[in-house]
Order: structure tokens, then C-alpha cells, then sequence
């Protein structure tokens, strides 16, 4: 039994010596050298997705997005097809500047496609999807129209947004066929998300692109501009509240006659405040058309700020009548 498990050990060792020795070794790697080369070299059909781009007069544009990307069925050899995986160079290029059009449409059959195919790496085309495509065009029309920031902001906390966030320029320069372009009043910048923002923005955008191919868009540097400043509070005590619209009855009495406001908004706003911008007031119409002795005052302040408090939140209105 002994003698049984010895010798397994020596022929498993012989065995691993032989795999890992250098002629073995050798030999494998030759063998799958020359089946790769032999594979490599054998023709093989593939798919391929390549990019194609249509050329039109300056006088026309598309009235719907033409296609992006075509497929092309090719035959090539094996290294061929594995390069075009890895590097596919092929695109399709049509110039119909010189085409004469009929009703604003453009007819692209399989013939004018593939002969159009470009840069396919040595391989044959043998076919291609879709192997008709139909573009229907209009008159070119050029319009500058309002240009909105896409954005979502959202500040640190104990941080806040200071007016409204803007672009600059706000307007855009579109050009595109006079059906599609006549329907858009306003533009927008590509969709951004900032989150845990403590500090003013100014930064470039790049603008949507939602109707490539059809609208034309000027390349035009765009920037986005948001005021992000610290949250502050202040409490002024003493806001005198006014009557507005005529003057008080004299049997008319307002209690009390001065107000505690809380304002909230950003630091610098805070800081840059008159407290004579705040004021108070109630409207004489209020006053008489009141039948509950109470009534609540309206609080004013500078833009950008927010009354978030008022002590007491509404005031005394009495009557006295003389017997």
C-alpha cells in the first residue's frame, strides 16, 4: 500500500515537471500563437455601428432629427474585425449642398450610403441599415429667444440663495427650420445639480442640445451666476405701523402702535439694510370695513429678505363712542 502512494507521488512530480518545464511550455505557447494567427487570419462577418452625417444647402434645415448612426454588415479578416471592435474609424459622410430637392425632401437610397462609407479599415461593406432614409426639410429661419438656467441648487445648510440665479448673456442665437423654430419661445441650459454650495456661483454652462439636428445653437460662452451667501436674522423692535389710504377716525384707535419684526436672508443683505426700509402699515379700508377688533398688519422690507416674525402677530382695533 506504501509502495502504491510512493509511486503516485513520483509520477504526480514527473507529471507537474513535465507541464512547467521549458520545452512544454514552449510548445504550448507556439500552439496558440499559430491558432490565433490561423484564427486571425480566416474572414469573419461582423456589425458595426458608425456615425453618419448629413450635409444640407445653407438655405434648408431639418424639420426632425436626422438619424445619428447607421449599421453596417462588413467581411474582413479576423485582425481586421478585432481592430474595428477595439478602433472603429468608419463613418458615413453625405454632402447633398449640391442635391436638388423636391416637395424639401431629400431621398437617400443604399447605393448613395455606401458608397459614402469611409475609413472601414480595409474591410468590405457588404450591407447596411437602414438602407433607405427620408429627410424632410423646410426653410432656415434664425431667432433670438430668452436663455434660462436648467439647475438645481442646494445650498449648505445655514447657507441660502440670494435673488434669482441667472445666465449671462440671457439670450440665444438659434437657427433652424422655420416650422420647428417658430414653436420655441425660450432656451435652456444643459440640466445641472449643485449640491452643499456655500459660496456664489459663476461658473461656464454649456446649453441643452435636446434638438440636435435641427436647431442650430451659436457656440457662445454662457455663465451661471447665483448668489450664495451665509443665512442671518436680525429682530429690529420698534416698527412704527402707519394707516395708509386716509387718516384715522378719531374715535378710532390702533393698540399697539409699534411692531418687533424678525427678517431672515443673507448676510450681506442683512448687513447692507436701512432699518427705515422696513416698514409697516395697514390699509384704511381695513379698518372699516373690520368687525372682529383685530387686525393683522403687512410688514415690508428690502428685496431678497424675509419676514419671518412679527410681535404681536396682529393689533387691537377699538372704537370708543361718546354717550
Amino acid at each position: 500500500m506504501r509502495n502504491i502512494k510512493t509511486n503516485s507521488k513520483i509520477s504526480f512530480k514527473k507529471i507537474f515537471k513535465i507541464i512547467f518545464s521549458k520545452p512544454f511550455l514552449g510548445a504550448l505557447i507556439f500552439a496558440f500563437a499559430l491558432w490565433v494567427y490561423t484564427s486571425l487570419n480566416q474572414e469573419y462577418r461582423t456589425n458595426l455601428n458608425i456615425p453618419i452625417k448629413f450635409y444640407l444647402p445653407h438655405s434648408r434645415a431639418f424639420i426632425a432629427s436626422p438619424p445619428e448612426n447607421i449599421t453596417i454588415n462588413v467581411r474582413g479578416l479576423g485582425w481586421q474585425i478585432l481592430n474595428s471592435q477595439f478602433r472603429n474609424t468608419a463613418y458615413c459622410s453625405i454632402d447633398l449642398t449640391k442635391e436638388a430637392t423636391k416637395d424639401t425632401t431629400y431621398e437617400i437610397h443604399r447605393d448613395l450610403i455606401l458608397k459614402n462609407i469611409q475609413n472601414q479599415n480595409y474591410m468590405n461593406v457588404v450591407d447596411v441599415y437602414p438602407d433607405y432614409i427620408k429627410l424632410n426639410t423646410g426653410k432656415v429661419e434664425d431667432v433670438t429667444v430668452e436663455l434660462k438656467p436648467n439647475v438645481i441648487i442646494t445650498p449648505k445648510e445655514g447657507y441660502t440663495i440670494v435673488g434669482d440665479i441667472t445666465v449671462k448673456p440671457d439670450i440665444v442665437f438659434l437657427s433652424g427650420n422655420e416650422t420647428a423654430i417658430s414653436q420655441i419661445k425660450s432656451w435652456s441650459t444643459k440640466f445641472y445639480t449643485l449640491e452643499n454650495v456655500n459660496s456664489p456661483i459663476n461658473m461656464p454652462v454649456e446649453l441643452s442640445d435636446s434638438l440636435k439636428g435641427v436647431i442650430s445653437v451659436l457656440d457662445e460662452p454662457v455663465r451661471l451666476i447665483a448668489d450664495i451667501q451665509q443665512i442671518a436674522e436680525i429682530v429690529i423692535p420698534d416698527v412704527k405701523v402707519k394707516i395708509i389710504g386716509s387718516n384715522l377716525l378719531k374715535n378710532h384707535f390702533i393698540d399697539p402702535q409699534n411692531l418687533q419684526v424678525t427678517i431672515r436672508g443673507g448676510i450681506n443683505e442683512i448687513k447692507k439694510m436701512n432699518l427705515d426700509q422696513v416698514t409697516a402699515y395697514i390699509d384704511y379700508q381695513q379698518i372699516i370695513n373690520d368687525s372682529t377688533g383685530f387686525i393683522f398688519p403687512n410688514v415690508q422690507v428690502p428685496d431678497f429678505l424675509k419676514v419671518i416674525g412679527i410681535k404681536p402677530h396682529y393689533l387691537y382695533h377699538k372704537i370708543k363712542y361718546q354717550l
